[in-house]
């Protein structure tokens, strides 16, 4: 999808990594950093270095939080808030380009299947035993 999304986020100066910064923020509400990194499943250096970009462009500010002096928080601008609702419909249509020809019950099939993908890789596995593969311990 990335080709798709790059070329028409290119008219609001946006990358597909930063516009989906945008949305989980926009979204979610303000987020600090860790949890932008967690949500996102990305390196924190290429996090950090998205987030900086979007600040440069005056999409997001940096803020201290109400409740904690010491945690900085990540929310978007006016501009970023408008960038955003710009890039879900860009996604949308992408999303129905690319499932253009599966059937409801499909898109509810592969929707669960990535759900799961997900998870997988975000929750610690133990190893497989001998003779197994990672695969939920189906015999090699």
């Amino acid at each position: 999808m990335s080709l798709a999304a790059d070329r028409r986020l290119a008219r609001f100066d946006l990358t597909e990594a930063q516009s989906a910064l945008l949305l989980s923020i926009a979204n979610d509400g303000c987020r600090t950093m860790g949890e932008i990194v967690r949500l996102s499943g990305c390196g924190s250096g290429s996090t950090t270095r998205a987030i900086d970009r979007l600040e440069a462009k005056g999409m997001l500010t940096r803020r201290r939080a109400r409740d904690d002096r010491r945690v900085v928080e990540l929310c978007l601008t006016e501009r970023g808030l408008t960038a955003a609702s710009h890039v879900a419909g860009i996604a949308e249509e992408i999303t129905a380009e690319y499932l253009s020809g599966f059937s409801p019950e499909e898109v509810r099939t592969l929707e669960t299947l990535l759900v799961r993908m997900r998870a997988n890789g975000t929750t610690p596995r133990r190893p497989a035993s001998e003779g197994q593969s990672a695969r939920d311990g189906i015999p090699a």
